[in-house]
């Protein structure tokens, strides 16, 4: 999920918590994600696993975002949707706002480019 926040674009992350993260806090934040269920639709897994790990539904429209290989061969398929939420609000600790700023430093440039792994995520405002 993402947000815009006068020329900032805000990507809303999860932590995964659990005993081995407990102490853990570099590297560890990432975009919501989970396994898909036998015979699961993409983007039904795409909202049940966003709802799981954050509290919140994902409603709209959602953008297929390139595939990303990650270490040890796994394909991560992401989407964007643009929405909003409170995690404070709901006592949420495991999930914050990280803000990223547009390139060329305006909201009205419509674009931002967002480094993400090995390659370059860039979203244009519609």
């Amino acid at each position: 999920m993402y947000r815009w926040r006068d020329t900032v674009l805000e990507v809303l992350l999860v932590h995964p918590g659990g005993p081995f993260w407990a102490k853990k806090d570099l590297g560890a934040w990432s975009i919501p994600k989970g396994l898909i269920e036998r015979d699961e639709d993409l983007v039904d897994a795409a909202r049940r696993e966003f709802n799981e790990e954050t509290g919140f539904s994902a409603p709209g429209r959602l953008i297929p975002l390139a595939p990303v290989k990650v270490q040890g061969g796994k394909m991560i398929q992401a989407w964007a949707v643009e929405g909003d939420c409170d995690p404070e609000k709901k006592g949420a600790t495991h999930s914050r706002w990280n803000g990223l700023p547009a390139r060329g430093g305006s909201r009205s440039s419509r674009k931002s480019t967002v480094q993400h792994g090995s390659g370059l995520m860039t979203h244009k405002r519609r």
